[in-house]
Formats: C-alpha cells, structure tokens, sequence
C-alpha cells in the first residue's frame, strides 16, 4: 500500500496507487471512485492527500470530477506513468555546490523564521547536468545540517527519511527565468537560456508552517521527464 517513511510524498504514493488500480481494471472508464473521506480513511492519509492527488489525476485528463456524480474514470493511465519518474529520480545524482548557516534572506520569510540553512545542488543524470536547486531549510533538527549534508548524507532528502522528517504536503508555482552566468556554466547552456523554476514549499507532519522552501531551475524538457516527484525530489 503506502510507506510513510519513504521520501515520496504520500501525494504522490496515493496517486501511483490509483493509477495502478485503473490499469488493473479495478476501476474502469466510467465507474465513480470511492469520496476522499473513504479513501482517506482506507489508506491512513489526510483528505487533502487525496484531494491533491485527485486533482493532479484530473490535470492529467484520467479524472473527471461533477458535482452530483463524484470522481469517475475517464481514460486508463500509461503504465508505470508515476512509477517511470520514480524509477528516474532514484537514479538522479546530487552534488553540493555550496551551503551557508545562519542565513538572512527574503526567502526565509516564507518559512516563517529570521535564519535558515542554505544549499546548493547541482543535479545530473548519468553525469549530464539537469537541474540548479536553491534551497533554504528552517531549523528543524538540532544537528549541524551542514556538516551532515557534506559529511555524510548525499541528499536532503536521505537526512529527512533519516531523521524521520516525513513530507505531508507541497505548494508548488512555475515560473519562467533566464539563466544566469552560473546556470549556463553548470548546465553547459549558452547565455539567456529559458529556463523554468519551480517555486515549492515543503510541510512536514505535525508543523504548520513549511520547513523547507525550494527553487529548482531547469529546461522545460528535463521538467517534464523529472520533478513530477517533488523530493527526486525529487526528492
């Protein structure tokens, strides 16, 4: 069923299972799904998981929601649609670039504290280049998070599972940017490349503010291959 200590958001484990059960034909085109309080409720998560998951299915064209009619089938997934992205964020590799303690950004006013931890990755896959994050972390822990990222964890990510710190929900914005000197040299882009940014909050159980706030800046083409899962993210 679900893991709710893997570093997928429950989100996404919600959606891949009812893509699953469409392609299994426990669900066929046309026949109502079960309300988010029973799904809910079946599978140990919020309604709001099971709403976001339900919308991203209707985004997508698998879903159709009517008022009076509930959610229903309307097209059968391709297979291994959500599991693909998983498979491909599981070979994605991280490299720190950078990280600084302490820090008084703009951006920690969206996590709701005065200082933050900030990083800087370089993701590639198979040794090419994909993504520049920027990512700022409330602090959550009482460890040194820098020394842990550059000492012994390979990922923000793999801390979190460590730690215990389970994702609950995210807030995501799309944007278009131009990539900067920096960008185009870690990338290998030419000047002004269009790049994408993907603007994402990151809650964890039992905190209401966002402990985390992200920005990843990458071509369109390797978004759509790529941060459909958040934590690869991704992550």
């Amino acid at each position: 069923m679900l893991d709710k200590n893997s570093p997928i958001p429950l989100v996404y484990q919600v959606e891949s299972l009812l893509q699953k059960y469409i392609i299994a034909g426990k669900y066929a085109i046309g026949e109502q799904l079960p309300t988010q309080e029973e799904l809910a409720q079946l599978l140990g998560v919020s309604r709001i998981t099971v709403r976001n998951a339900f919308n991203t299915m209707i985004n997508k064209g698998f879903l159709s929601s009517t008022r009076g009619r509930g959610t229903i089938v309307v097209a059968i997934p391709e297979d291994n649609s959500v599991e693909k992205q998983i498979e491909i964020a599981e070979r994605v590799d991280y490299f720190l670039l950078d990280s600084e303690g302490n820090v008084r950004d703009s951006e920690n006013s969206k996590l709701s504290v005065e200082e933050s931890c900030k990083f800087v990755f370089l993701r590639s896959i198979e040794d090419n280049p994909i993504a520049i994050e920027r990512v700022w972390l409330a602090p959550i822990i009482e460890d040194d998070i820098q020394r842990l990222i550059k000492d012994f964890y390979p990922s923000l990510e793999s801390l979190y599972k460590d730690k215990g710190i389970l994702i609950e929900k995210y807030e995501e914005t799309l944007e278009p940017r131009i990539a900067d000197d920096f960008i185009c040299n870690q990338l290998q882009l030419h000047n002004s490349f269009p790049l994408l940014c993907i603007k994402r909050l990151s809650y964890s159980i039992g905190r209401e503010q966002p402990f985390e706030y992200r920005e990843i800046l990458m071509r369109y083409e390797d978004y759509k291959k790529v941060v459909k899962n958040p934590h690869i993210s991704a992550n």
